[in-house]
């Protein structure tokens, strides 16, 4: 039996796709449980302030997910431009070099990416627990 070995490219390519489409998925979520207790609530402030603790969880979910992003998109421009001022033939800049991050970015992405699953678990266990007391 043959082993297939994934350059780091096809693997980051890899990871990316696997992680955007959860992330998508985590955030339709978020905003579908947010429309769901919008639904519950509809005019009346006094309900929403029962589903209070749901909507902070929501909220600190969708907070993180961008937070993901942004840790990515900063880190990485950052790390580019460092680079970039260390080669004077900017045409000779790595791919390893441009599609990397410093090597703190792993380690902050996957703790937003865990962090956003778990607060939006959190806010439906809420959600739940709420809806079972009524």
């Amino acid at each position: 039996k043959k082993e297939v070995i994934m350059t780091l490219k096809e693997f980051r390519e890899s990871y990316h796709n696997a992680t955007g489409k959860a992330s998508e998925l985590a955030r339709s979520t978020n905003y579908s449980l947010i429309a769901i207790v919008w639904v519950l609530c509809g005019q009346d402030l006094d309900k929403v302030a029962n589903y209070r603790c749901v909507l902070i969880w929501l909220l600190l979910s969708l907070a993180i997910d961008y937070l993901q992003y942004l840790i990515m998109a900063l880190l990485g421009t950052l790390k580019y431009r460092c680079e970039e001022n260390k080669v004077k033939d900017k045409s000779k800049i790595d791919e390893t070099v441009t599609n990397g991050y410093p090597e703190i970015t792993p380690y902050l992405t996957t703790t937003c990416f865990i962090l956003k699953f778990v607060f939006a678990l959190i806010a439906v266990c809420c959600l739940v627990g709420k809806l079972t007391n009524l």
